[in-house]
């Protein structure tokens, strides 16, 4: 019998050890705060990882946090959206779930669609990179992997850098400034003018862009200089 008993608390025993291990929770996802908001930097990008430096900052910066609408200055509805403290504390990103998180849900639609017409919506591929690092628990991250300026063209360094910083206020039917950067005419024409490397740089004279954003780093500017400095070839 004292086996018997013996035999039963130790089948008591591990039932309740294996169901203590079923349920784990990452508390870097549900926790909207990640990290106190600390910046995260990774010394190498992961192709698989979403950074909010990098990659959601641009398109926020372009498409939303500009004046008269999520800026620091208008706040839309109280909602900023010009740095990783503004988008957490106006509540509408919920960490590990696009589908609960009011960002998400107005960049892919409905009543409250955003960037607001005559605006240009966001790309799929921008709503994908959203999705993404909301679901990957909308850290506060960046990657550093160096400056590559080796090969700058056109077509694969330029027109992807004016669509993360740029067409979110300049395209349209009404570009802001009436000033359209969308193509390789328009940009061209603001390259050889000296008003697109005056801008980003933020020179005495020039309306400093990204405007009410964050300067576009050393390496991205240094790209634009060394494609404006080799004739502003389309290639």
């Amino acid at each position: 019998m004292k086996n018997l008993n013996l035999l039963a608390i130790f089948i008591i025993a591990v039932l309740a050890s294996c169901t203590n291990e079923v349920e784990v929770v990452d508390n870097n996802v549900n926790n909207n705060n990640n990290n106190n908001g600390n910046l995260i930097t990774d010394t190498a990008c992961n192709p698989n990882t979403v950074y909010f430096v990098n990659d959601i900052l641009p398109i926020l910066s372009s498409s939303c946090a500009y004046s008269g609408c999520h800026d620091n200055i208008t706040a839309t509805h109280g909602i900023k959206l010009g740095s990783y403290a503004d988008v957490m504390a106006s509540g509408v990103v919920s960490a590990g779930s696009p589908s609960n998180s009011n960002l998400y849900q107005a960049i892919t639609g409905g009543e409250d669609m955003m960037p607001p017409s005559p605006k240009t919506p966001l790309t799929a591929f921008q709503q994908t990179q959203i999705r993404d690092w909301i679901s990957q628990g909308a850290k506060n991250n960046f990657c550093d992997d160096g400056c590559d300026s080796s090969n700058v063209t056109f077509s694969g360094t330029i027109l992807p850098l004016m669509n993360s910083y740029c067409t979110g206020c300049h395209s349209g039917s009404a570009p802001s400034g009436g000033i359209a950067i969308t193509n390789y005419t328009n940009v061209s024409a603001i390259a050889q003018n000296g008003k697109l490397y005056g801008s980003i740089t933020h020179s005495a004279g020039f309306s400093a862009m990204p405007k009410n954003g964050t300067k576009l780093s050393d390496c991205n500017i240094a790209k634009v200089r060394i494609w404006i400095a080799a004739g502003t070839v389309n290639n």
